[in-house]
């Protein structure tokens, strides 16, 4: 089964911090420059437009835009999150259906005559 992925694009002004606390997400510079630092690593990265970086542990990431940067984030959906927004989304529509039932006078019983 594929992972689901959701990208988030990022507009950082320079010196702007964005922290990431996930593993799997995939940040990809598409404009500007990018320094990328890890907790507890002491090799930092800098991303140019085009490169990627990808988390490999929950451990805190901190990207920091040297100049006006965009930066993609595609960050892989959990299941579990993807089954529960599924069952709001349900759960939203179930309840637009009662109201529109209940505006129109709502159910009525009928009573089976034999």
């Amino acid at each position: 089964m594929a992972t689901r992925v959701q990208r988030i694009i990022e507009e950082l002004q320079a010196a702007r911090l964005r922290s990431i606390s996930q593993s799997g997400v995939i940040a990809t510079c598409a404009e500007g420059r990018i320094w990328v630092t890890r907790d507890n690593d002491p090799n930092d990265t800098i991303l140019e437009v085009g490169e990627s970086f990808t988390t490999t542990s929950p451990d805190r990431v901190i990207l920091q835009a040297l100049v006006h940067s965009r930066v993609f984030l595609d960050c892989p959906v959990r299941r579990e999150l993807s089954i529960r927004l599924a069952c709001i989304a349900l759960l939203k529509s179930m309840r637009a259906v009662t109201l529109a039932v209940a505006s129109r006078g709502g159910l009525r019983r009928t009573r089976n005559v034999a």
